[in-house]
């Protein structure tokens, strides 16, 4: 399995090399959308760097026009361009931004009321600013989740926003908000996964007079103005954007005087930029770890960083499967106990990552506390075959389970050609349980099906799939998340699993705020998740920066974090 893998690395790697020989400085500007001047700098004296995207960013509101579409590395250029009252750092951590501190009941600005409902405030770090140089007030808060509660703006909206009840605005500086009920991630309110605070003096005029264009507003690419570590100083659409540092940032002038971003249509003109020298950071770079090894091994001049990215899994159905027996929490252990998921971690994702056992990421903050509550399944081809004897099947002509009239057990197990890292998953797993005595049907399904959400969710047993690992990832097997013909297939909850006691430990989850206590519940919910095997956990998947060796202080990406979460932090030396 190894030699084929890296035999693979090595023909895309002679491409990569051969395409960068002739594509250095290929990038043609289609149009100029901001500033067609040179940047302003005296010679000698200004910090220059450059880093590349795998796309091309229309806008730069990651939440505030889906109808665009998102692109690889969006993410990071909206925490260099804008700012939250927090943001998350390479922890998952929530750092206090525009804000003095983020809400907590130890500081007094998290409280919760007597009559059940709940109340945090936010206060303005003095001396925070817009890019235009407009003071930054609880007014923009304000502004920001009145857009969020405007059912009329799609894409606009959160989950979190009709949970609050009221907001005050006591002075220019200070935010009050009270929520209905208890809400764990209230003090994720103003950051980018919810939507940033956008600027009350810039859109709120455009915004009464027609909210039918709102969303279309030269504001959101070209005439973007934000609070964050770096100024939009030009735009060229098809070739890059060029970033000027934000001398009035509030946590700090940025190191780096000046950052352009090139834009790559796909990962392997992405790469090949990097090979030629042409930038020296990736941003939000969506390639394979086959890939981020050619980089690793062939770039002297930097380095790949891998951080835990998302999962492999093996995911089952919980509605009218087929085989009926999948229901038996017993076959979906025994299935477990049959993959050597070390082999995954090993000749698959190369060692760079682990094996999953839990429904929340081991290099989540909270993990050490829950940890013991998991239920593990080594492998173990005897208790493969002691489990389903105790089911009812026993091995008959080439070691293959049989039931007592002779017919074998047939499983089917899909995946998607979309990504190469499920497709060589799905080969390894399906091997295993051939090899354990499971008749499997294996179905690779082409990308005019990925969309296809009824397809996929009335597959008849598993699908083996990788997908970014949100946190508290546990929330998706909520019964409410069951995809329906009545929600027209949408919900996230793959498996559609339910379970009263389970909805009841994750809506306790949500409601509890005092941590110990709510790790409590979160123990509950592991070891629930885990004893019944909602989802057959796999591995880990990484993510991948490659980061020059000039540059210093880039972090990883993590599962809410970006590499531009400390933009302002990054160094680099001429």
């Amino acid at each position: 399995m190894r030699s084929r893998l890296r035999w693979q690395s090595l023909t895309g790697l002679l491409l990569v090399l051969a395409l960068a020989g002739c594509q250095q400085g290929a990038s043609t500007p289609s149009s100029a959308s901001k500033s067609s001047g040179a940047v302003p700098s005296a010679p000698g004296t200004s910090t220059r760097a450059t880093a590349v995207i795998m796309g091309d960013p229309p806008h730069f509101e990651g939440r505030y026009n889906p109808n665009l579409g998102s692109v690889p590395g969006l993410d990071a250029l909206e925490e260099m361009v804008n700012a939250g009252m927090a943001n998350f750092n390479e922890n998952g951590q929530l750092r206090p931004q525009l804000a003095g501190d983020v809400p907590s009941l130890d500081n007094g600005l998290w409280k919760l009321l007597p009559d059940g409902r709940m109340e945090t405030t936010w206060r303005v770090r003095p001396g925070a600013v817009w890019h235009d140089g407009s003071p930054f007030t609880s007014a923009d808060l304000q502004f920001t989740v009145a857009l969020g509660q405007d059912k009329d703006l799609a894409g606009f909206g959160d989950p979190i926003y009709p949970l609050i009840e009221t907001t005050a605005l006591p002075d220019d500086r200070t935010f009050v908000v009270t929520w209905a009920r208890p809400y764990v991630d209230a003090d994720t309110l103003f950051t980018r996964i919810r939507g940033l605070p956008l600027p009350q003096h810039i859109l709120e005029g455009p915004y009464a007079a027609d909210k039918g264009s709102f969303q279309n507003l030269p504001y959101w690419s070209d005439g973007f103005v934000g609070t964050g570590p770096y100024k939009l100083h030009e735009l060229v659409r098809g070739s890059h954007a060029i970033f000027d540092a934000n001398d009035a940032y509030v946590l700090g002038r940025p190191h780096i005087d000046i950052v352009e971003v090139k834009f790559a249509p796909d990962a392997n003109t992405m790469i090949t930029i990097l090979l030629s020298g042409a930038t020296e950071l990736t941003l939000g770079a969506r390639i394979s770890i086959d890939q981020a090894l050619q980089v690793q091994n062939s770039w002297p001049d930097g380095s790949i960083i891998f951080s835990p990215g998302g999962w492999l899994t093996a995911t089952p159905q919980f509605i009218n499967p087929t085989p009926a027996l999948l229901l038996d929490v017993r076959l979906r252990r025994a299935l477990l106990h049959a993959i050597n998921r070390q082999v995954l971690v090993d000749d698959l994702l190369y060692g760079k990552t682990d094996i999953d056992e839990a429904p929340i990421s081991s290099a989540d903050k909270d993990f050490a506390e829950v940890r013991s509550a998991i239920v593990h399944y080594p492998f173990d081809p005897d208790k493969v075959t002691q489990i389903m004897t105790e089911v009812g099947y026993t091995r008959g002509a080439a070691g293959m389970f049989q039931d007592s009239a002779g017919n074998r057990l047939t499983i089917e197990a899909r995946t998607n050609n979309q990504l190469d890292t499920q497709v060589k998953a799905a080969e390894i797993v399906t091997d295993m349980w051939k090899q354990a005595g499971f008749d499997i049907n294996e179905v690779v399904y082409g990308q005019q099906r990925v969309a296809d959400h009824e397809y996929r969710a009335t597959r008849p047993a598993f699908e083996i799939l990788g997908f970014n690992l949100p946190a508290e990832s546990f929330a998706l097997y909520h019964s409410r998340q069951i995809p329906t013909t009545e929600n027209n297939w949408v919900g996230v909850n793959r498996t559609r699993y339910s379970s009263p006691d389970y909805d009841a430990l994750v809506d306790q989850y949500f409601v509890t705020i005092p941590h110990s206590a709510r790790m409590e519940v979160l123990r509950n919910i592991v070891h629930l998740y885990t004893d019944q095997v909602v989802l057959l956990p796999l591995a880990y998947t990484t993510n991948h920066v490659a980061v020059g060796n000039r540059f210093k202080n880039v972090t990883g990406r993590g599962t809410d974090n970006t590499e531009g979460w400390n933009a302002e932090q990054w160094e680099y030396s001429k």
